[in-house]
């Protein structure tokens, strides 16, 4: 504070991030900086695992692609099942719901390709799938390991790919693993694991016990069941637990 002719004056101080052009009382300088768009403040959903540290003036942008920003498919999809009698065979028709986790930024797309596709008997590869011999790479006559790949390289084939693909890559060998990790940021989803805790009291209570990062994992299209002949589960559904057996399936 300033005094001037008797009167205490509060200073004109200007922003202290970096091409900020404003200029205020010091007084009003912590609430410009709560909102200044030059200032770099937690991600909006740190409380749900995100760990950015983004701008303000670029918070709503992330947010869009936020890896904590992911919702649950709620979309129903048709099963036929055959069941097979001692005189005839009957087809039941019955909704199961996808209950993915998908990214916010990937959800208009796991629509497209899962679930559209499917409705149009695609099987979420947008036409006919025809079964081939995958193509080896040779150096000297002998076979060429994708793993023996460098690191770089292998990132740069991984980006191409999408969340699915990633998953079912993650799976296969510990490097890839570890190269699909470096993706989880762009394309993987976060979420908060709950653990039960007793505190000194002796009561019990529910804390995060750590953060779950993970690719969306894939979805395979049935479109037919078929049961024994013996088995009437699903002409009984009252006498059948919620999952009963499936002794064969095609997809």
């Amino acid at each position: 504070m300033i005094a001037t002719n008797g009167h205490v004056v509060c200073p004109l101080v200007g922003c202290h991030n970096n091409g900020c052009p404003q200029v205020m009382h010091e007084c009003k300088l912590n609430d410009h900086l709560s909102i200044c768009h030059y200032q770099k403040t937690q991600c909006l959903n740190w409380c749900n695992g995100c760990p950015a540290l983004v701008y303000w003036r670029d918070m709503r942008d992330h947010l869009f692609h936020c890896p904590a920003n992911w919702i649950c498919c709620k979309v129903d999809w048709m099963v036929t099942v055959v069941s097979y009698g001692l005189i005839d065979s009957q087809e039941l028709n019955y909704s199961f719901t996808c209950g993915q986790n998908v990214r916010r930024d990937k959800y208009e797309e796991h629509i497209r390709t899962v679930h559209q596709k499917h409705d149009h008997g695609g099987g979420g590869s947008g036409g006919d799938l025809v079964p081939q011999t995958p193509a080896q790479a040779y150096s000297d006559g002998q076979p060429v390991s994708m793993s023996l790949l460098p690191f770089e390289i292998l990132q740069n084939i991984c980006q191409h790919l999408d969340s699915f693909s990633l998953n079912n890559l993650s799976l296969t060998s510990t490097r890839l693993r570890d190269v699909c990790r470096t993706f989880l940021d762009t394309r993987g989803l976060v979420s908060l694991q709950w653990q039960r805790s007793v505190n000194d009291n002796g009561k019990y209570s529910w804390d995060v016990g750590y953060k779950k990062w993970r690719f969306s994992s894939p979805v395979s299209h049935t479109l037919s069941l078929t049961l024994n002949p013996w088995k009437t589960c699903w002409t009984e559904p009252k006498l059948c637990t919620p999952y009963p057996p499936v002794l064969s399936m095609s997809a």
